[in-house]
């Protein structure tokens, strides 16, 4: 996620640094994980519009994103390809659930709806 100096998820990661910060005479060991923070694994890119939700397969090789571009991505976590694009709401995507199989996604929209998917083995690698 890009950061633009506007959004209130900016404001709140700059309140986190500060806190971090304000920590440094407190303790040190907590200031310096606070400011290297954790480094990305991976990053997915794709969509076109903000991505409100994110879901991972229940066996952690798959990663589903929604998206304001009335999309939603199924990514291979290993491998950090799109191994597809799912189209059916007629406004963002906010959120997703895999069954507990992994053989569906629900995903529910601003267009007020719900939507049951099946998944194709491409999401589900090894199957």
């Amino acid at each position: 996620m890009i950061f633009d100096g506007r959004s209130a998820m900016t404001r709140q990661v700059w309140a986190l640094v500060l806190v971090g910060l304000a920590l440094a005479g407190v303790d040190r060991l907590a200031t310096g994980l606070l400011a290297q923070g954790p480094k990305p694994r991976a990053t997915f890119q794709g969509h076109t519009g903000w991505v409100y939700s994110v879901a991972f397969s229940p066996d952690g090789k798959a990663l589903a994103s929604g998206s304001d571009d009335q999309t939603i991505r199924l990514w291979d976590v290993t491998g950090g390809e799109n191994t597809a694009t799912l189209k059916g709401h007629a406004a963002g995507v906010w959120s997703l659930a895999y069954s507990p199989d992994g053989k569906a996604l629900a995903s529910g929209g601003e267009d007020r709806t719900i939507k049951l998917w099946d998944m194709p083995a491409v999401d589900r690698p090894g199957k």
